[in-house]
Parts: structure tokens; C-alpha cells; sequence
């Protein structure tokens, strides 16, 4: 049975050499997508940086830029206008932009009146064209964007990508009272959408990793198995089934043979007397002698 066992090692060598290959893609490439930078507040130095989507936390402000994608589900806090239209297609398949608003106007203007209203648009288009942290179109913001404090309580998260409510707390706000910015779904950038006709826009982390809505709606692929590999699956399990329906006949009638009539051959070297453990090696031996049954061949084939 040599020759069988190899060939059948082999076959399953290659199938877990090809499934290797596959899985290690897939690794790369879940490698480059945790490593894709964004622009993440630093509130000890008072300004965006550079932090790779991996390290992105709950509650971190985010800057993003035109054409880009939403590192995570965040909720809209500033942008240059007060409505921002995203690109939904990697999420729902959709080509039509969706418009989003901010989440609180009053944020929003707060947000707004520590910058100089002359220069914005200025700065907006050196913000879409140089990416380096520092520069003052995006961090015109970060004085007052730093200021901000609070807790965010929302929904657990869920797959459902056509509603969320939430509310985020901000504490001490203008005049010492906290703010209450109650959100929905319409204030939500979900990851997997793109800024589309706005230059920039900035949100607040709420879901990450897993939790993010595209992730939650990501299913298992189905395996897929063609009519052949099936068809040659189920005679596999049949010759299989016929083939030890013959080996335990025929182990139970050489016990029995041997029971009966092993002694009256005496050039066979048989005393007439098997047990259970003669009868496992009859099984056995009988298992090789009709182990050419199972078509191991044709396997090889489809795999190569």
C-alpha cells in the first residue's frame, strides 16, 4: 500500500500548500489595510498626525480628506459646510452619493468660530493637496477640537446600516453646561464610504475594527464545490461504505473458516482457534488487499 499512501499524502500536501498560499494573501492583505494611515488629533501636541488605522481608539477626532475612506464609523463633527455627500458603494452596492450632516450645529459652529472664515477655502485646497500633519489647514482646528470632552453612549453594535441612534455628551461646554448631541444614521460616516464633493471633514471614532458595520455585515464566503468534486464525493462515501461492508464479511468468515476448518490444514499453520484480535488483523489485511477500490487518481487530477 505504499504507492497509495503516497499518492494520497501528496494530495493532501498540495491541497494544504495551495490553501496556505491563499490564506497568506489574505494575510497581506489585511496587513496593508491595518497599516493605511490616517489623520488622527493629537491632543498633547495640539495637532493631526499620521497614525496607522490599527491604533485608532474609541473617541480619537479624525481628518479626512476628499476622495478618501472613513478609517471607521464616526460621527460627523465639523466639515466645511454643514452637508457632506459620501460614496456608499462598497458598503451597499449603491452608486448614488448619500448626503450626511453634522451632528449638532452647535458643535459645529463652536467648531467653526476658532478659524478665519478668509482663509478657508485657501486652506482647504492645500489640505487635499499636501498631506503632511502640522500645516495649517487642518489644524486650524485642532485648538478648539481639543477642547472638547465628554462621553459618547450609542446603540450596541450592529449590522443594520439604515439605522443608529446615539448621543454624545459634551461636558463643560460654553457657558459650564453640557452639550447633548443627539445622532442618527444621517451624522454617522460608516468605514468603507468615501468623502465624495467635500474637501475635507472630521468626525469622532465610535466603532472599530470588527464592530464597524461593514465588518459586521461581512459574511463567511460559501465554500465553493463544483457538480464533479460533489458527484465524486458521493461515490467516494459509497465504495467506501461497499468496500468495508467487504472487508468485515470477509474478516468474519475467515474467523469462522478458521474456527471451523483451520485445523485440518495442517500445512497452513493454523490452530483452529482465532479471536478478536486475528480478526482485526484479517480486517486490516483484507482493507489493503481492496484499498485500489477508493479512485485516489482522480482526486489527483482535479487537484493538479
Amino acid at each position: 500500500p505504499g504507492s497509495m499512501i503516497g499518492t494520497f499524502a501528496a494530495v493532501l500536501i498540495f491541497t494544504m500548500f495551495k490553501e496556505l498560499f491563499e490564506d497568506v494573501f489574505r494575510m497581506i492583505s489585511d496587513k496593508e489595510i491595518n497599516n493605511t494611515k490616517a489623520l488622527v488629533l493629537n491632543h498633547a501636541e495640539n495637532e493631526f498626525q499620521e497614525k496607522c488605522w490599527k491604533d485608532i481608539k474609541l473617541g480619537d477626532i479624525i481628518y479626512i480628506r476628499k476622495d478618501e475612506t472613513f478609517p471607521c464609523d464616526m460621527l460627523c463633527l465639523y466639515s466645511r459646510k454643514d452637508k457632506i455627500n459620501v460614496d456608499t458603494m462598497n458598503l451597499d452596492g449603491e452608486t448614488a452619493l448619500k448626503p450626511k450632516k453634522v451632528g449638532s450645529m452647535k458643535l459645529y459652529n463652536y467648531i467653526k468660530s476658532g478659524t478665519d472664515p478668509s482663509d478657508s477655502v485657501a486652506d482647504a485646497e492645500a489640505t487635499s493637496h499636501n498631506p503632511k500633519h502640522g500645516e495649517k489647514g487642518m489644524n486650524k482646528y485642532s485648538h478648539k477640537l481639543s477642547t472638547i470632552e465628554g462621553m459618547i453612549d450609542c446603540i450596541p453594535p450592529n449590522e443594520d446600516i439604515e439605522h443608529w441612534d446615539g448621543k454624545l455628551v459634551v461636558s463643560k461646554f460654553e457657558g459650564g453646561e453640557d452639550l447633548e448631541v443627539f445622532g442618527d444614521i444621517d451624522s454617522m460616516l460608516l468605514r468603507g464610504c468615501y468623502l465624495r464633493n467635500a474637501k475635507y471633514c472630521i468626525g469622532l471614532a465610535v466603532y472599530l475594527g470588527i464592530q464597524t458595520k461593514i465588518m459586521m455585515n461581512a459574511k463567511k464566503p460559501p465554500r465553493k464545490v463544483s457538480n464533479l468534486m460533489k458527484m465524486m464525493n458521493y461515490m467516494l462515501y459509497t465504495i467506501f461504505l461497499f468496500q468495508f461492508c467487504i472487508i468485515f464479511t470477509f474478516a468474519c468468515l475467515s474467523v469462522i473458516w478458521t474456527n471451523s476448518k483451520g485445523g485440518d490444514y495442517t500445512y497452513i499453520d493454523m490452530n483452529g482457534d482465532a479471536n478478536f484480535g486475528d480478526w482485526i488483523i484479517q480486517l486490516l489485511t483484507y482493507w489493503v488487499a481492496y484499498s485500489h477500490m477508493i479512485p485516489i487518481s482522480l482526486y489527483v487530477m482535479i487537484e493538479v
